[in-house]
C-alpha cells in the first residue's frame, strides 16, 4: 500500500529549473569568471546553471542559432514533400 502511495506522488526534482553544463560548455560559453558564484554549482565532473541563465547566454553566444534551425526544418519539410509526390517515369 505504501509504494502504491509512492509511485502515486509525482515530485519535482530539485534541479528542475537548472540546466547541466560541462566545464568545456562553460569555456565555450566564456563563463569562467562564474566559476565559484552561486550562479554555476558545482556537482560532479560540471556545474548546474539556471535555465534562463543558460537561454539567455545561449542566445548571445549563438545570436543566429533559431535561424539556422527555422531553415533547417523548412528544408527537411520541403525533401518531404518532395518525397511524398508522385513520379511518372515514361
Amino acid at each position: 500500500v505504501i509504494t502504491e502511495e509512492l509511485e502515486e506522488e509525482e515530485s519535482g526534482t530539485v534541479y528542475d529549473d537548472y540546466k547541466f553544463v560541462s566545464k568545456a560548455e562553460v569555456e565555450e560559453l566564456s563563463l569562467e569568471h562564474l566559476v565559484g558564484t552561486p550562479l554555476l554549482r558545482g556537482y560532479m565532473h560540471g556545474y548546474f546553471m539556471d535555465m534562463k541563465l543558460y537561454n539567455r547566454v545561449q542566445s548571445l553566444a549563438k545570436p543566429f542559432a533559431y535561424d539556422e534551425w527555422k531553415k533547417a526544418k523548412v528544408k527537411a519539410k520541403v525533401t518531404e514533400r518532395q518525397q511524398s509526390r508522385i513520379s511518372f517515369s515514361d
